[in-house]
């Protein structure tokens, strides 16, 4: 998974606008790349995730309630 997480990231941030792209945006570029987006289930926490800084506060939110 980290691989293809690597790989996806190198394959997004060849484009210039990438740094500023909303989720929808992120979502239809990586469909016109032939990447299907996953559903991942979640249960507890919410956190709305439109861009890099919000997915950075993500983590460390995640780092900092892990069990």
């Amino acid at each position: 998974m980290e691989k293809k997480t690597t790989q996806l990231r190198r394959l997004l941030q060849s484009g210039t606008r990438f740094p500023s792209m909303g989720l929808a945006e992120l979502i239809n570029q990586l469909l016109v790349q032939g990447q299907a987006p996953l559903v991942q289930y979640i249960s507890g926490h919410w956190m709305d995730i439109n861009n890099l800084e919000d997915l950075q506060r993500a983590g460390e939110f995640a780092q900092g309630h892990q069990s």
